[in-house]
């Protein structure tokens, strides 16, 4: 009976330990497909300084920084909507799981579509605000941060349904997509509109990509009650968004003031290598005066 006892106990040592290693492994596996994707957004802040007019540069990184504020929302939506998920996918409530993904990717939609209006109404101002002289530009922007509504709702549910190899190459192919698709454009000679047209062609792309990846079949999606995990998603977002609102504009608003208050200055970002995005930049300025030779 003891030796019974004894060898299943080392089985199931066993299978905690593998259950233990797996985790491990898909932390490994996200934590490196983040690494790895971060290595794009130095190629990138990289071309641009090589082909883009300093001005130019300038204004990309003021506009990134602009947009990394405007995208907090975007980003605390994501991160609340894995919570969600993964509490839905735990306890096998597949119809809610289908039905909540309908439910939030029509409420992205409107907010992408939200978000691109009032910065295109405001693009002028925008546009005279930060010194940037093209209001089609600063539309293109607009798109662009509207569009991080819709590619968070793929990127959640890979991370929600605990399907990880599948976010890491979702996340490596939305980086290469960012980078390659601007570099390709700025060497074509289309230069800072170029670049901020690619930014939400590339998202598109990695959106459709996503949706395939998750293999969801909302054909015959049966209505669910979904009304208390819509309660904990705005929950779960309102806690945490003043913070991180903050937290970033005081890690930004730097690079923008600079933008508005010395036209002639580039504005130099440089991203973390750590960080999937390029939020966190270390600021230099080069002064560019006409009389300079």
């Amino acid at each position: 009976m003891s030796i019974r006892m004894r060898g299943r106990g080392f089985v199931l040592n066993k299978v905690k330990r593998l259950k233990i290693d797996g985790e491990v492994f898909d932390t490994l596996l996200v934590g490196g497909a983040t690494l790895f994707g971060s290595v794009f957004s130095y190629l990138l802040q990289f071309v641009l300084g090589r082909k883009l007019p300093v001005e130019d540069y300038g204004t990309f990184n003021a506009l990134l920084s602009l947009s990394s504020i405007i995208g907090v929302f975007s980003a605390v939506f994501g991160t609340a909507l894995i919570k969600i998920v993964a509490e839905m996918y735990a306890k096998k409530e597949n119809d809610r799981v289908k039905y909540f993904f309908a439910k939030v990717l029509k409420l992205s939609i409107l907010a992408c579509f939200l978000i691109f209006l009032i910065i295109f109404f405001l693009r002028g101002r925008i546009s005279d605000s930060l010194n940037i002289g093209d209001t089609l530009l600063v539309a293109f922007f607009g798109f662009s941060v509207g569009l991080g509504f819709c590619l968070v709702i793929p990127s959640s549910y890979l991370q929600g349904m605990q399907k990880f190899k599948k976010y890491s190459i979702f996340h490596v192919i939305t980086m290469i997509n960012r980078f390659a698709l601007p570099a390709i454009l700025v060497f074509l000679g289309f230069g800072l509109r170029g670049v901020y047209f690619a930014f939400p062609l590339a998202s598109l792309i990695s959106f459709v990509i996503g949706m395939f990846m998750l293999e969801l079949s909302l054909k015959k999606v049966e209505k669910s009650d979904v009304a208390e995990y819509g309660k904990k998603l705005l929950s779960l977002g309102a806690s945490v968004v003043l913070v991180n609102l903050c937290m970033m504009a005081l890690n930004n608003i730097d690079i923008v003031l600079v933008k508005k208050y010395f036209p002639s200055a580039a504005v130099a970002g440089e991203p973390r290598l750590f960080s999937p995005s390029s939020s966190g930049r270390r600021v230099s300025l080069r002064s560019t005066f006409s009389s300079v030779s």
